[in-house]
């Protein structure tokens, strides 16, 4: 029977093509049993999918056309087969193709896993983006550049600052720039890549002769400036240098001069009674001097320039901790990079000389930064107050020639690139500050590593004394004690030169 419906089904399909007009598809003939549990008519159609899909045009064909009843009774006629039976026969049809569509979706529930549904989310998304793409092509572009754009930033900010350029470029870039605040890691990873290790020296060699003389040639000049300033000098044309500035700081040591309770600690420590509590020394400020200089060669040795600088993320100066042979370090300024960003300037060291009065630390610029010159660091140091000077003015620090200046020097070369006086000013005047709270820092740290070390010693000298004066008392009473029951036993004993006092006889030495 089903053989029969099948054969019926193919001609039909052929007529549909005939009357549509559309190309005639060859249908494959299927034979089924039907299950006798369903009953006369039951279950699904025993076709092909094309048969299916053929059957599902002849439906639609039908539907679509001017008279369907017209053209349903046309087809079952002209196949032999009554309207009811060739109905049936369209909408079982179309009953198992939608059974067969939710039985699909059904069985795809219970794989409804959540990759599937993260996919299916993704998915979506692109189906909505390029149907927003074709609707409007302008709108979806310009989101997804600033999509694009947004995940860029969220990436690399905290990893580069963002790098605008690593080099300069001419009219397009002056040198290394970053848009935000490089973090450290980066400037360290910079340093220690193999490209920062090729870098070269960025000074002119027809204006410079040698590494390190722009600055070397300052030499006992520095002295001679201003204290708490700033200093340009003026140049010559036969000068090698276009630009030269340094500041000055003095170091107040105000607060590093002994109060009276230390003094008073001290004294007692150094047993001497014969010190008045309440004045000032010589030896008091030369000890604070001294302690100073300590500190400040401490900080020219860590390289620690930008400590405490006033804000922190518009000047940063990063060196390495490798030999002091090549010892690298890296200028990270605000404003120094192109669209006033932050620049990124690489330095080298080029000397460091130690004499009795001034400490000194030379870097030269390499290429890839924003100016070429050298910067220089110095600690000068002198140690001496005047034999005239009273008690007044030795506890005034700014009336004696004693003390300790710090200065920092930049000097850019001729025939380079330059840097405005603004910010070349900005940049000695933050290091030298920087400098001078770093010195003061440490040397306080210092009398307080002190003052606990003695009043721990202190402490320990008085435990001492007591536990010993102690022990000296009981020896003592032991001592009156036995020497009282020796008297009394050898006065009512016979016997006393035969016995000790604790009883016990007298033992021979033999």
């Amino acid at each position: 029977m089903w053989s029969i419906n099948a054969f019926r089904v193919v001609v039909l399909a052929v007529m549909v093509m005939f009357l549509s007009g559309s190309e005639m598809v060859a249908g494959m003939e299927a034979t089924w049993t039907p299950n006798e549990a369903d009953g006369e008519g039951g279950g699904p159609l025993p076709l092909s999918q094309a048969q299916r899909d053929q059957l599902s045009q002849l439906d639609a064909t039908i539907a679509q056309s001017e008279n369907p009843e017209a053209m349903l009774a046309k087809v079952a006629e002209s196949n032999g087969i009554s309207t009811q039976e060739l109905g049936n026969m369209l909408m079982r049809n179309r009953r198992d193709m939608e059974m067969g569509v939710s039985g699909g979706s059904s069985g795809s529930r219970g794989a409804n896993t959540l990759p599937r549904k993260v996919i299916s989310l993704i998915w979506s998304v692109v189906l909505m983006a390029a149907k927003s793409a074709r609707v409007h092509p302008q709108t979806f572009s310009i989101t997804a550049l600033t999509l694009i754009l947004l995940f860029y930033v969220a990436i690399s900010a905290p990893r580069t600052g963002i790098v605008m350029s690593t080099s300069p470029k001419p009219l397009l870039s002056s040198g290394h720039t970053t848009f935000l605040n490089p973090p450290t890691k980066y400037i360290t990873k910079y340093m220690g890549s193999d490209r920062y290790a090729r870098l070269p020296s960025s000074l002119p060699t027809k204006t410079v002769k040698s590494i390190g003389s722009l600055s070397r040639r300052l030499g006992d000049e520095v002295s001679d400036m201003m204290d708490d300033g700033v200093t340009f000098e003026q140049l010559g044309r036969k000068s090698s240098a276009t630009l030269s500035v340094t500041a000055r700081k003095r170091v107040s040591i105000e607060s590093l001069l002994p109060s009276y309770g230390e003094k008073q600690s001290k004294n007692e420590d150094d047993a001497s009674d014969d010190v008045d509590d309440d004045a000032l020394t010589e030896t008091d400020v030369r000890d604070a001097i001294e302690l100073a200089h300590e500190s400040a060669l401490t900080i020219l040795e860590s390289r620690r320039f930008s400590e405490f600088v006033e804000n922190p993320k518009s000047l940063r100066f990063q060196a390495t901790a490798g030999s002091k042979k090549n010892e690298e370090a890296t200028i990270v300024m605000k404003s120094l990079g192109d669209w006033n960003r932050y620049g990124i300037q690489p330095l080298r060291l080029a000397y460091q000389e130690d004499t009795v009065e001034m400490n000194s630390v030379g870097f030269y610029t390499l290429k890839g930064g924003h100016f070429d010159g050298e910067i220089r660091f110095s600690v000068e140091c002198t140690n001496h107050v005047e034999n005239d000077e009273t008690e007044e003015s030795i506890g005034d620090m700014s009336s004696h020639n004693g003390g300790l200046v710090v200065s920092v020097s930049l000097v850019i070369a001729k025939k380079g690139r330059k840097l405005s006086k603004k910010k070349a000013e900005k940049l000695v005047s933050m290091l030298a500050k920087s400098m001078v709270t770093s010195i003061l820092m440490q040397s306080k740290q210092t009398l307080a590593r002190q003052s606990q070390s003695r009043g721990y010693r202190g402490r320990a000298q008085g435990r001492a004394m007591e536990k010993r004066h102690l022990r000296f008392e009981n020896e003592k009473k032991q001592e009156e004690m036995a020497e009282d029951r020796r008297r009394r036993w050898q006065r009512g004993n016979p016997d006393a030169g035969r016995y000790r006092p604790s009883g016990h006889r007298m033992r021979s030495p033999n």
